[in-house]
């Protein structure tokens, strides 16, 4: 098994992430997400 970890932000598609995700998890790997949001960790 591999940890993948992943950013997002708000200016993707929900499919960028999802598909891909589902794959990795399907393949018996850990998926970690770490999500950005502009104004909500420390940026103006």
């Amino acid at each position: 098994m591999v940890k993948i970890t992943t950013v997002i932000t708000d200016m993707f598609e929900d499919v960028e992430y999802t598909s891909p995700a589902k794959d990795f998890k399907d393949a018996v790997h850990e998926v970690v997400t770490i999500k950005y949001e502009a104004g909500k960790n420390g940026e103006s």
